[in-house]
């Protein structure tokens, strides 16, 4: 079955050879368009799509916001940004609110349709970052700091310590689900997919608290 999918763009022409490709597609249904933040927001709650294609920079609710909102009422949407924004800022910003993806727009459409592909079927698609962020920290003794906030950082601290969720959030007076979902970015962020691989990295890095 095809994955349905809203496309969330507010430049005509590239939405519309968006379009064109995803209705080619067979493993893609279009459900639905915007060409901006609000009414994407609306086409999100009326359509319940499997995939968002969503361009960062749109008006009236810009797409760091609008993914927000999404997540908000739904947080397993699958999300995949599509810009030319690739600052270090906007990087962070993707991934610190919960993308599973992005896409450069000057990437070929099959880029594209390899992120797509993988998003839709539950995994992550930051194959650029996450091969930047690698080299940071193999070259960089202190790339783990720009990498991951003050805050993550300090969580990253006491994993390695040792501590449970439920431990930190004592520590730190936070929620469990809140430590958890820093645990969860961090883990995005460095590509990695288990506890015991946190703490290896920890001890590797000598993490101190920030």
């Amino acid at each position: 079955m095809a994955y349905r999918t809203l496309l969330i763009e507010d430049h005509r022409l590239f939405l519309n050879l968006l379009a064109n490709h995803i209705e080619q597609s067979e493993d893609f249904a279009l459900v639905g368009q915007a060409t901006d933040g609000e009414m994407g927001l609306a086409c999100y709650l009326e359509l319940q799509p499997d995939l968002v294609l969503l361009d960062i920079v749109i008006p009236k609710l810009n797409g760091l916001e609008l993914a927000k909102q999404i997540l908000k009422q739904d947080s397993q949407a699958r999300l995949l940004a599509i810009t030319s924004q690739m600052d270090e800022q906007t990087t962070t910003q993707i991934h610190d609110i919960g993308f599973q993806g992005y896409v450069e727009k000057e990437q070929p459409i099959e880029t594209l349709q390899e992120a797509m592909l993988t998003v839709a079927e539950g995994g992550l698609y930051y194959t650029k970052l996450v091969r930047e962020n690698r080299y940071k920290i193999a070259s960089d003794p202190n790339a783990l700091h720009k990498i991951l906030s003050p805050r993550e950082q300090e969580i990253l601290y006491w994993v390695g310590e040792g501590l449970t969720s439920q431990s930190i959030s004592d520590t730190l007076k936070l929620s469990p689900r809140t430590v958890e979902n820093h645990r969860y970015r961090i883990m995005k962020k460095l590509n990695i997919e288990s506890t015991s691989e946190l703490i290896k990295l920890v001890l590797k890095h000598r993490i101190q608290l920030p």
